[in-house]
């Protein structure tokens, strides 16, 4: 995944889990947990396009590095779970199950 696409990822995933948070919709955590798992597995391989240029044949050519951040995979993975767990706390609220049978 191209670092711009990424960072666009990051920044919907931290708004759809604010928003979440604040309005307590269902499909909101399930999409945030969704996009936070997808984002677990690409921080692995987070690739800078550039062009070089190519003296042969007088074209700019395409080169990709890619590099690999474990600490965005914690991150990821701290968003995943805490979707996971306000999600069903929040299903928890609407179903009447949430004073734990009182």
């Amino acid at each position: 995944m191209l670092l711009e696409i990424y960072i666009l990822m990051e920044i919907l995933m931290f708004t759809l889990f604010l928003i979440s948070y604040f309005t307590r919709q269902d499909m909101l955590w399930i999409i945030t947990s969704g996009i936070a798992g997808i984002m677990m597995v690409n921080s692995y391989n987070v690739e800078i396009a550039g062009y070089l240029f190519n003296a042969v044949t007088g074209s700019y050519e395409i080169i990709t590095t890619s590099f690999s951040y474990p600490y965005l995979m914690g991150i990821n993975l701290m968003i995943f779970a805490l979707a996971l767990l306000f999600g069903t706390f929040d299903i928890w609220d609407k179903s009447g199950h949430g004073n734990a049978g009182m």
